[in-house]
């Protein structure tokens, strides 16, 4: 028997928000009791973690959207010399941690350490688009 690999998705930003606002608890509600109902607990935590992580998604994005950011409704802002446009706004760990070619967690020491500008919106840290592409440009010249 072959093994099917796992899917998942990652929701950030503007669908988040728009998932965030059609789910209904009253059908999360059901689905979870129909799941333990018939045996799969395991789906039913899936459920009741998507939609948690969703929620918190759809709330970090409205914190950022709050915090008067500008990028036009995406947390993810072009970095010259890695696409298009200039950077303005900020970015998300990920996308910061991409285009530096680290990983998430360092852009977070980066962070902590005050060595690369950015703060907490809706409990997750962005990052300064426009000090990132000066983080880029220095690692470039120095490597």
């Amino acid at each position: 028997m072959s093994r099917r690999a796992l899917l998942g998705a990652h929701v950030q930003g503007p669908a988040a928000a728009w998932l965030s606002a059609r789910i209904h608890e009253s059908d999360v509600a059901a689905s979870v009791a129909h799941f333990r109902g018939v045996g799969r607990a395991d789906v039913a935590v899936s459920i009741e973690s998507a939609v948690a992580q969703i929620r918190e998604a759809a709330r970090a994005y409205d914190a950022w959207r709050g915090a008067g950011v500008s990028g036009g409704g995406s947390a993810e802002v072009p970095l010259s010399g890695r696409g298009a446009g200039s950077s303005r706004g900020v970015v998300d760990t990920s996308t910061a941690a991409a285009a530096l070619g680290v990983t998430e967690r360092r852009v977070r020491q980066l962070l902590e350490a005050e060595l690369l500008d950015g703060r907490k919106a809706g409990g997750r840290w962005v990052v300064d688009g426009e000090d990132l592409e000066r983080l880029c440009e220095d690692r470039r010249l120095t490597a």
